[in-house]
């Protein structure tokens, strides 16, 4: 008889999970029937992507983080009519579909997300703003009749691996952008380098300037290319890899790994860096070319990628490279100095200094 019953019993198939193919053009609100109550568990925001790509991303890993916490499902678009506008129609406004493919959501539960996006109900939120989130989650669970457990907050995880769990679990760079960095690292002296490369992201300007909304303390650059000199006569490391938004720096790394050098310069494939005069200084990245800004955002993630291949990386403050990081737990990170703004944020306040770990090193 127990036989007979187990011969009978049928088992449902979960609908699979996937990542979404990108989306080339607005999608239109058709106000699907059902709606929230279809799929209570999934919550829909959008994101003002008017701050840079490394907060933006660190705004999404605390949106995957806190609804992980909720037994909810995230699903979220990145929107910008003034940072990323593009003069191609084949650019929609919602820049993440353009280097990212949402995932972790059934093709049912993904066409309903983005639904309420379309039709104005999804939850609108700034990445430099990160308690609407608890507020958003508060509406979406009245909402859907769920249940929200009011208790404080942890609104980051504590370690590299949790966060890039999370970001592999709802987040794919596309396959594009995934090809294009894969194509450079193969063709350039970095897919020769046998595993020992060492990564240096130097980022200034509007993060290192005076004024207003400045985010670090400036740092010379022959200071990080000391640092990078000590770590590759201590590895033995062949290969450097340097990334920034300061042609100058560029320019200076050249110069101290000649020819003579032993070691093999490979420049970031940025074909948009600030634009520098001797007189007047820099313009910031953000504010220049800023009609080719979807060029920029392929070139920063390929870039992401790169740095995130290298074994080390050497950084002064960005949550930018810092994600970089996250792509690649196991890679040997480290700050030159610690920030003003985010010295305490998630994932650079557990990133160890790059004296003290030289020293661990003995290098």
């Amino acid at each position: 008889a127990t036989t007979a019953a187990a011969a009978t019993t049928t088992t449902t198939t979960a609908p699979p999970v996937v990542c979404a193919p990108p989306d080339t053009h607005p999608i239109a609100c058709r106000n699907l029937t059902g709606g929230i109550a279809l799929h209570p568990r999934v919550v829909a925001i959008v994101v003002d992507a008017s701050q840079g790509l490394g907060c933006q991303l660190l705004f999404l890993i605390r949106f995957f983080f806190l609804t992980q916490k909720f037994d909810l499902t995230p699903y979220a678009e990145l929107v910008s009519d003034r940072a990323y506008r593009s003069t191609s129609p084949d650019h929609t406004h919602n820049f993440l579909r353009y280097a990212f493919d949402p995932c972790g959501l059934t093709e049912s539960e993904r066409v309903v997300a983005a639904d309420r996006v379309a039709c104005g109900r999804a939850s609108r939120q700034r990445a430099d703003r990160p308690l609407g989130l608890a507020r958003a989650l508060h509406a979406h669970t009245v909402a859907a009749n769920l249940t929200f457990h009011r208790k404080p907050l942890i609104y980051l995880p504590a370690s590299f691996a949790v966060g890039a769990n999370l970001f592999r679990k709802f987040l794919r760079i596309t396959p594009t952008v995934a090809a294009n960095a894969e194509d450079f690292w193969a063709k350039s002296a970095l897919g020769t380098s046998e595993g020992c490369t060492v990564a240096v992201h130097y980022r200034g300007l509007d993060k290192m300037t005076d004024g207003k909304y400045q985010e670090a303390e400036r740092v010379p650059y022959e200071r990080v290319l000391k640092l990078c000199a000590r770590l590759v006569t201590a590895k033995n490391c062949t290969t450097v890899f340097v990334a920034s938004d300061e042609t100058p720096f560029i320019d200076l790394a050249k110069r101290w790994w000649g020819k003579n050098s032993g070691v093999s310069l490979v420049v970031a494939p940025q074909a948009t860096r600030a634009a520098c005069d001797p007189k007047a200084g820099c313009t910031t990245l953000h504010l220049h070319e800023q009609s080719d800004n979807y060029r920029k955002t392929r070139e920063a993630v390929v870039t992401m990628i790169l740095l995130s291949k290298c074994k080390y990386m050497i950084k002064t403050p960005s949550l930018f490279s810092a994600f970089a990081a996250m792509l690649n737990p196991r890679i040997q990170a480290s700050l030159t100095h610690r920030g003003l703004k985010y010295a305490r944020e998630y994932p650079e306040r557990i990133m160890p200094l790059t004296g003290d770990y030289l020293k661990s090193i003995g290098a």
